[in-house]
């Protein structure tokens, strides 16, 4: 009986020691690189597809300024592999920013997907899907890469009007962009959680009472309006979120 089992697990060794080999020749990484980057979150989804459990990884990370773009690929290569040595997961994807305080919206340096055939839609495959036949999605946001080193003027000013314009939001189910109706309005200024937001419909005319920047990087700026729509209500929103009023 002891022999049985240590050949069951020596088997098993085996297998995952040949997974995990496939794996880090499919996402090479140089053996002098050094990963740079910090996890902010780390969802872990469950479900069920045609009677097969489906899992699949989402991290927000931090990432400094001043990467290449392939050292911004090692960084979620590496992030990869070490989820799939600790859980044999595969399905990952990972959303970079250079702050924390952008990381509650969609990605500000870069979105990357390992998955089938590349295409995050396919997860439900991943029990069928061969590691040959996963794929890398990687999209870098060009501005990364932009020195600046003067701040933009902004367009408007206090007492100005704006109106409230959020052209997208993101959907945690399918992972990606789609029209957005309202706006995240903040009670605080840096935390648009949940807790501290209400929901304002896209078009509504509101009023500047203050302005707040803060410069993130050379290459980044966050900049948050303090507004009162009509029935003074008054919250912050993102520059981002907002377009002048028309001559």
């Amino acid at each position: 009986m002891k022999k049985v089992l240590l050949l069951f697990v020596l088997i098993v060794t085996t297998l995952f020691s040949s997974c995990s080999s496939r794996m880090e020749k499919k996402l090479p990484i140089p053996e002098d690189f050094t990963p740079n980057y910090e996890i902010v979150s780390q969802d872990d989804i469950q479900y069920k597809s045609d009677g097969y459990d489906i899992f699949r990884y989402s991290f927000r990370i931090i990432l400094p300024e001043g990467l290449t773009e392939k050292e911004i690929k090692y960084n979620f290569r590496k992030i990869v592999l070490d989820t799939y040595e600790e859980t044999n997961i595969k399905n990952i994807s990972i959303f970079a920013y250079l702050d924390i305080v952008e990381a509650n919206g969609p990605y500000t340096i870069a979105m990357y997907e390992f998955c089938p055939y590349g295409d995050w839609s396919r997860t439900d495959e991943c029990y069928s899907t061969p590691t040959e036949s996963y794929e890398e999605n990687l999209i870098v946001n060009p501005s990364y890469f932009i020195e600046t080193t003067e701040s933009p003027k902004e367009d408007v000013a206090i007492d100005d009007y704006v109106i409230l314009n959020r052209k997208t939001k993101w959907n945690s189910s399918t992972q990606k962009l789609v029209p957005a109706s309202n706006v995240k309005v903040s009670k605080n200024k840096r935390d648009f959680n949940d807790e501290n937001v209400t929901y304002v419909n896209n078009g509504t005319k509101v009023k500047i009472l203050d302005i707040y920047s803060e410069r993130l990087s050379s290459t980044s700026k966050w900049v948050v309006y303090k507004i009162k729509t009509s029935n003074n209500f008054i919250g912050w929103v993102y520059k981002e979120d907002t377009m002048p009023m028309s001559n």
